[in-house]
């Protein structure tokens, strides 16, 4: 009976360490941002010619003049 309970206060203990766990975590998350995605198409130059697309980040234009 004694062995039973310790057992029950061993999971108890490890779910909520567990659960300290997840709340740390999704607290200390830093959220992040994706840059756009421009799909680029690249083939291969000996045959086979075999193409297929990459997404690659976008460039960043510049200003237009005057501003």
């Amino acid at each position: 009976m004694k062995a039973a309970r310790k057992v029950k206060a061993l999971a108890l203990f490890l779910a909520l360490i567990a659960l300290g766990g997840l709340v740390f975590s999704a607290v200390t998350a830093e959220t992040v941002t994706a840059k756009p995605c421009c799909w680029v198409m690249v083939c291969t130059v000996t045959p086979p010619i075999v193409c297929w697309e990459v997404c690659v980040p976008c460039p960043t234009l510049p200003p237009p003049p005057g501003s």
